[in-house]
């Protein structure tokens, strides 16, 4: 995921408040292909990892369902339990940073730190220790939740992509984006 680059690049995808991923086609020749390489390669019952500036902002829960939408784009979704805060992804300055240790647990392939970042922009594999990573991720969850206790997650999907709290830019991407 990455941040908006100017007005016209809503980052609407994915609906965190709804539970869902894909709608918008930008992961429909990887992750969410419907050819090739990448085909059926998700499934129900797996979880998504979400990366923001090589930070980890998100699992998703088991997903439970798989379909197109009116564009024909691959759609996943899960229970997104929006109403409990602790099912929330992270604001950005509350995530966990990705070391190498962890980065590696993405993509093996990775052995300089400097390069995480490109190393996952297209990356769609299934990890190789899921069982771990989840581990240190709740861990490190539930760490930050006992200094800064719910405030560490999000009141509104936008706040993933943003650092400050009360951003004016992130509420008038949230109104632009329900249009």
């Amino acid at each position: 995921m990455r941040l908006p680059r100017n007005d016209d690049d809503a980052r609407s995808d994915p609906k965190y408040e709804e539970g869902s991923f894909g709608s918008t086609g930008c992961h429909s020749h990887n992750l969410l292909s419907q050819t090739g390489y990448y085909k059926n390669r998700i499934r129900i019952g797996d979880r998504l990892v979400f990366v923001q500036h090589k930070k980890v902002v998100f699992i998703t829960p088991s997903l439970r369902g798989i379909s197109k939408n009116k564009g024909g784009y691959v759609v996943v979704y899960w229970d997104s339990h929006w109403k409990s805060k602790e099912k929330r992804p992270l604001k950005l300055r509350f995530t966990m940073k990705l070391d190498l240790t962890h980065a590696k647990m993405i993509n093996p392939s990775i052995s300089d730190p400097a390069r995480i970042a490109s190393h996952l922009r297209t990356y769609s594999e299934p990890l190789e220790d899921p069982a771990n990573f989840l581990r240190d991720f709740e861990n490190f969850v539930g760490k930050q939740r006992e200094i800064f206790k719910d405030t560490i997650f999000v009141e509104r999907p936008c706040q993933t992509f943003c650092v400050r709290e009360n951003c004016e830019e992130c509420s008038r991407l949230m109104v632009q984006n329900m249009k």
